[in-house]
């Protein structure tokens, strides 16, 4: 079995505009299918709803995404070496002891204003783009915080993208949280679902 290191060799690291790494090839074609196979449909009740945003689907043992194939994928982003993984290559300088993982379905013509989250992330897009640069992630530079709930009338004008994260299938981009990590879109180009880990 393949270490965390061999797994994810194919990574770049990054300290502007803030400390984040892009890791390729996050999982096995084997894996990466299984995943495709067991994500929720539109029939079942996402944990959260922010429309007019995207739905949230939390992933654990008693929420709307439970089975074992589920479990041992939460068991494994809480493994000693994910987190040290996560720990080295992000130069935190805390001892991570938590994973928790949620599965994104964002929609076509959304907008998601400048924000910030408060943990250290690893957002993984799952399913394939067309045009991926219009369907990632922007780092921001400058600007007001407007949080999350007041994206749709966000002044786009007083902020500067940095940085496009291309949302290309089985990448990843994790980044340490500081108090200038804005990032969101402007507006997506096509429907995208995207796992949501945030490292406590």
């Amino acid at each position: 079995m393949k270490t965390i290191q061999e797994l994810w060799q194919e990574n770049s690291v990054f300290n502007e505009p803030w400390k984040h790494a892009i890791i390729r090839d996050v999982f096995t074609p084997y894996i990466l299918q299984l995943i495709l196979d067991s994500l929720p449909s539109d029939s079942v009740e996402p944990t959260e709803n922010y429309e007019p945003y995207g739905t949230v689907y939390a992933v654990g043992k008693d929420d709307c995404v439970s089975s074992k194939f589920w479990y041992n994928l939460t068991s494994f982003f809480n493994s000693t070496n994910v987190l040290e993984y996560v720990e080295n290559i992000l130069c935190i300088p805390i001892k991570l002891t938590k994973a928790y993982i949620s599965v994104h379905k964002d929609y076509a013509g959304q907008q998601l204003g400048p924000h910030m989250d408060g943990s250290y992330t690893f957002h993984i897009y799952l399913t394939p783009t067309v045009e991926s640069f219009a369907s990632g992630t922007e780092y921001y530079k400058k600007g007001i915080h407007l949080g999350r709930h007041n994206s749709e009338v966000a002044d786009w004008s007083k902020w500067m993208v940095y940085k496009t994260i291309p949302a290309i299938q089985n990448t990843g981009h994790m980044w340490a949280p500081t108090d200038k990590s804005y990032h969101g879109y402007y507006k997506l180009k096509e429907n995208r679902t995207t796992f949501s880990i945030r490292f406590k």
